[in-house]
């Protein structure tokens, strides 16, 4: 299936105007700035001006400074830029793979040459482990009514929701039954 290719909207041709404009300037235009042009968030500018690189209809090249903003390529000595990129790219890529391969190689048994080295990889972490909670104020009022909880914990989205749910739920009940005996 073929992808089809994305038509600029009016705010896109605008925003690509505006760079370009300032531009010719030699200035740089901001996210804030083209944001409090078309009334919209930075978000919306920052999608726009992907659909504008990805679009087969402006040919000039948008260059990014992430504090200074956009600015089209004019000389070519702007060229440089270019190469930044794409060596951060790179570097970027040498990072990914090597996770890669340190996630094939978990639990994978390897030769040792001291007695300190491990004779397996182990490249994830094991997060089925108990874990100390992060909240304190939680530890403090659970300790203070005398209930004691064992949690095993995957991940803090669900030590949120649980302890939520012990404190509105649960904690209530309990300590009506313990208030009655």
């Amino acid at each position: 299936m073929e992808k089809r290719e994305h038509k600029l909207t009016p705010r896109e041709y605008c925003i690509y105007d505006e760079i370009k404009n300032r531009s010719l300037e030699k200035k740089w235009t901001s996210v804030q700035y083209l944001a409090d042009m078309l009334g919209c968030c930075k978000r919306e500018v920052r999608r726009s001006i992907q659909r504008i690189r990805e679009s087969s209809l402006i040919q000039k090249i948008i260059l990014t400074d992430y504090q200074k903003g956009y600015r089209l390529m004019n000389d070519e000595d702007e060229f440089e830029m270019l190469m930044k990129t794409k060596i951060k790219i790179l570097k970027e890529l040498k990072r990914y793979w090597k996770d890669v391969e340190r996630y094939n190689l978990n639990n994978q048994t390897k030769i040792t040459f001291t007695k300190y080295e491990r004779d397996f990889y182990e490249s994830i972490l094991n997060v089925s482990e108990n874990k100390v909670v992060d909240n304190q104020w939680v530890v403090d009022y659970v300790a203070k009514t005398n209930w004691y909880i064992n949690l095993v914990v995957a991940k803090d989205v669900m030590i949120t929701m649980l302890w939520k749910y012990i404190i509105e739920e649960i904690m209530p009940e309990l300590e009506l039954i313990h208030n009655k005996n």
